[in-house]
């Protein structure tokens, strides 16, 4: 398991694991969780902050404990299989939320796809994320995954819309599961290779897609993001609890050095978890 990445349980209740992930310094991800906690309705396809804490001026965020998409195919793979369908139409419904509050994912890829029991999907790792005015506003810098990065952005040639970019990383996820899996899925299929096109104002709206208007077409006047604006400051300060910081437990990480957690946190040292 990665460094920045631990496995934790309230003292309270001890036998519920979550994740404590370390926030990286130059993102948004903490600010983009809280706003999405705040908005209403909520999905439930993207990930939700529990809680969240500063230790010696890192931020760390609480998040639940889930299997992803990754660790099915490589273990469970059969468990899987079954729901791929789901699976393809929560990251569909998923990143549609994401899009219709302008925010913009920049990552998406089978290893930020996480899944509850019940295999409804989840979204997470929102390190990339950013908030835009709407699909048209475009930026420059290369974000992604080789593999599952648009074209224009692997490219590095020209400005690019994150927006669109984030429907072709989408519809190449699709099209990867049901390849894996053996699935034919047209409605599906379709949804994905136009999603794929080469040009992105061709690309459709996961909006359009997400509440099955139409045939899913491309065309541009959808996807109009509901959100304007940046973060708003109201927002940011009504979004749960931080945990009390003031007195700390250092837990062994098992690695030669200890790694701070809010008291009334525990954590398993790192061999235990990996």
């Amino acid at each position: 398991m990665p460094r920045n990445i631990l496995t934790v349980f309230r003292r309270s209740d001890p036998g519920k694991q979550l994740i404590a992930k370390k926030v990286c310094e130059s993102s948004n991800e903490l600010d983009i969780l809280k706003v999405l906690n705040n908005f209403q309705p909520k999905s439930e396809h993207i990930i939700s902050l529990l809680d969240s804490f500063e230790v010696e001026s890192r931020t760390w965020a609480i998040l639940p404990k889930m299997d992803s998409v990754i660790d099915y195919i490589q273990i469970a793979p059969g468990r899987l299989s079954a729901n791929i369908g789901q699976i393809c139409w929560g990251l569909i419904k998923g990143v549609a939320y994401l899009h219709g509050h302008c925010i913009a994912h920049r990552d998406i890829k089978p290893d930020n796809l996480l899944v509850r029991k019940d295999f409804c999907l989840k979204i997470i790792d929102f390190d990339l994320a950013i908030q835009v005015k709407d699909e048209d506003e475009e930026v420059d810098d290369q974000c992604g995954t080789e593999g599952w990065m648009a074209p224009e952005v692997e490219a590095q040639s020209s400005m690019y819309s994150p927006i669109r970019a984030d429907r072709w990383s989408c519809g190449q996820v699709i099209i990867y599961l049901l390849d894996e899996f053996g699935k034919e899925d047209e409605p599906l299929s379709s949804i994905a290779m136009k999603l794929k096109v080469h040009s992105p104002r061709k690309r459709p709206s996961l909006l359009v897609c997400a509440s099955g208007v139409g045939q899913c077409q491309g065309t541009e006047g959808w996807g109009i993001c509901r959100a304007k604006g940046n973060f708003s400051a109201s927002m940011l300060m009504h979004s749960g609890t931080e945990a009390n910081s003031s007195i700390l437990d250092t837990i062994s990480a098992g690695m030669g050095s200890g790694r701070a957690v809010p008291s009334g946190w525990c954590s398993w040292p790192v061999a235990l978890m990996e």
